[in-house]
């Protein structure tokens, strides 16, 4: 007797429903999915007992008529395509036919539907892969299909489910992804006899967002408008500054789909790569739209994983399109101050900004204020700072202690026109000066409330940005020291230093290795502190030994080494009298991105006048 088999169609079913429905919301999502296909504009959600009870997702779409109903039940029976080469093709939800049969293989399945042009429905019961009941229903234009008894005749994988709560919060979350996709749809939820959520359709992304996630975390995020070799990228992005401890509230959408993806989460991360801590995560709304045959989701029974067939280059653009919206010169997407630094009348006036999920590229023109992509690599406000010879120092330099020559020496890569510093835009040099808390906190008072400022970290982001703009200008301003200083290192320290050398030499560092492991630094950036530049070095190496990435990785702009290199500066001890404290907010605000330092850390804390308002109980 032959020991290999075919198996029956109902066990290769419901194997096959272990890909597809891995819990009640795989069920929802694959049949909201189903509805957005059939052109619906309002879809609503019923769901009891989180899932495993009923399922029910009624939409207004086109319908079928009683063979279609039948016809959707057998594997692998779809409309989205005909021949292989379809799937270079795709725009739809679905497409693989898969999901309408694996749920009705292990549920008691129903659909009532109707055409449009129709003057009665069908109806269809399936119990558990086998059709009950095919009739004639009078129903509204459209398609209900409901899933009822979840896993009833699979019960070692409804022992897999989670708590109630658990999968509930998996069914909210999926219509969260769902109805950012389609702002156009009006998408309503029932949980156990109440309404979850009602929202109308729209073409503004943030009051769809605000809505699901609520205004103030919604508010202050900044608008990506970007279009570059055929790849549109949209969204909302968060302040730096403002982070999460989990990915959770990063999500990306391609072609109007939720995916995950390692080429956009790593675009956001090297976007925010010195504007939040390790560890942290800032939320995002990103959606990217492209040619059909240039991303395969067909790598994935339930199309959530996706291929770019040009990673690389969709990787470079997202990045650009969030480097861009962060500096704050996308086209419309400003970056505004904060609002306790702005009068009330110009918060209130602030102008609406709408940013809905971009068409396919096709439909999409180049902007013609953005900047192209040879021009990336420049700072949005270079102008403002200016060459580094041309910028007071950040620190006064001490009297009794001239460790370094008079004159800074000038070497540039690259000859460039020098910028003409220009009126700060951030308004924290109009903040009042109230005086240095502990000798580690500035106070100020700001149009709406107290403002706190690290002085650290503000040390920080004004070094970092300072080295950065050095850098990327080509125009490396450097001090030599009268007396170079010389310090011996352990031999993996002076493998960092070595692997190090040529992004610290562009960032103005002259470290050259003295014999064995001792180390010889004869110049230092000029906008550097020159008090206790050994400590400083040792410090410098410290970051490095601690992130070793930064000596290997070269990151966007040598950012890495820069914030280290910032960072072992800015713990220098530096005098705190209110000439020292106006020159360095007058230097905070000619920074781009003044609200964090490298690694992410607040810059400055706001305490408004309603909440002093309400410490003190008025």
């Amino acid at each position: 007797m032959s020991r290999i088999k075919i198996l029956r169609q109902e066990v290769a079913n419901r194997i096959a429903a272990g890909e597809v429905v891995e819990r009640p919301a795989s069920v929802l999502k694959e049949l909201v999915d189903n509805a957005v296909d059939a052109g619906a504009t309002r879809i609503a959600v019923t769901v009891e007992g989180a899932g495993v009870s009923l399922i029910q997702v009624a939409d207004n779409g086109c319908g079928m008529d009683a063979d279609d109903a039948l016809q959707c039940l057998e594997q692998h029976a779809t409309s989205k395509i005909s021949e292989f080469e379809d799937l270079e093709k795709l725009l739809t939800c679905g497409f693989r036919g898969e999901a309408i049969p694996s749920i009705a293989s292990v549920s008691r399945f129903t659909i009532i539907t109707r055409p449009h042009d129709a003057l009665e429905g069908s109806k269809v019961v399936v119990d558990g892969g086998t059709v009950r009941e095919v009739s004639g229903c009078g129903c509204p234009p459209g398609t209900t299909m409901s899933v009822r008894q979840l896993f009833y005749n699979v019960p070692a994988r409804r022992k897999f489910l989670r708590s109630p709560e658990t999968e509930e919060g998996h069914i909210v979350e999926q219509l969260h992804l769902l109805a950012l996709s389609r702002q156009d749809i009006h998408f309503t939820l029932s949980l156990d006899g109440r309404q979850a959520l009602n929202l109308p359709p729209g073409d503004d992304l943030r009051q769809r967002a605000a809505e699901l996630y609520g205004r103030d975390t919604v508010k202050d995020m900044l608008p990506v408008a970007w279009s570059e070799e055929g790849i549109a990228v949209s969204g909302l992005i968060s302040r730096p500054g403002v982070h999460r401890s989990t990915r959770k509230e990063q999500r990306n959408f391609v072609n109007r789909r939720p995916v995950d993806s390692l080429v956009l989460s790593g675009a956001l991360r090297d976007a925010y790569d010195t504007l939040v801590p390790k560890g942290r995560f800032p939320p995002a709304l990103i959606f990217v739209s492209l040619a059909p045959e240039r991303v395969d989701f067909n790598v994935h029974p339930a199309k959530r994983e996706i291929r770019f067939r040009e990673a690389p280059a969709v990787q470079r653009v997202v990045l650009a399109a969030l480097q861009q919206a962060l500096r704050g010169i996308a086209g419309a997407a400003i970056l505004q101050p904060p609002s306790f630094l702005l009068p009330q009348s110009a918060d209130s006036a602030r102008p609406k900004l709408s940013f809905a999920p971009v068409s396919p590229p096709a439909q999409l023109a180049q902007p013609a204020t953005l900047a192209q992509p040879a021009t990336l690599a420049q700072p949005a406000k270079a102008a403002e700072i200016g060459p580094i010879s041309q910028i007071r120092p950040i620190f006064p330099q001490p009297a009794n202690q001239p460790q370094a020559s008079p004159a800074p020496v000038l070497a540039p890569k690259t000859p460039t026109t020098p910028a003409t510093p220009t009126t700060p835009s951030h308004g924290l040099s109009r903040l009042r000066l109230l005086g240095p808390v502990r000798d580690r906190y500035v106070a100020a008072v700001g149009e709406g409330g107290l403002v706190l400022i690290s002085l650290q970290a503000a040390r920080e982001r004004i070094l970092f940005e300072r080295l950065l703009n050095s850098a990327k200008m080509r125009q490396v301003t450097q001090q030599p020291l009268l007396i170079p200083i010389t310090l011996e290192v352990p031999s993996a320290d002076s493998a960092l230093l070595k692997r190090a050398g040529e992004t610290l030499a562009s960032l103005g560092f002259d470290i050259s290795p003295f014999g064995g492991n001792t180390w010889l630094l004869a110049a230092v950036p000029a906008c550097y502190p020159q008090e206790n530049l050994l400590a400083i070095f040792r410090n410098l190496v410290d970051d490095l030994r601690d992130n070793p990435d930064s000596s290997s990785r070269r990151g966007v702009l040598d950012q890495p080494l820069a914030a280290a290199a910032a960072r072992a500066a800015a713990r220098a001890h530096q005098p705190l009298d209110d000439a020292s404290l106006r020159l360095l907010l007058q230097e905070l605000d000619r920074c781009e991105l003044p609200y964090a330092a490298p690694d992410g850390r607040p810059v400055l804390v706001h305490l408004s006048d309603s909440e002093l308002a309400r410490r003190f109980g008025r």
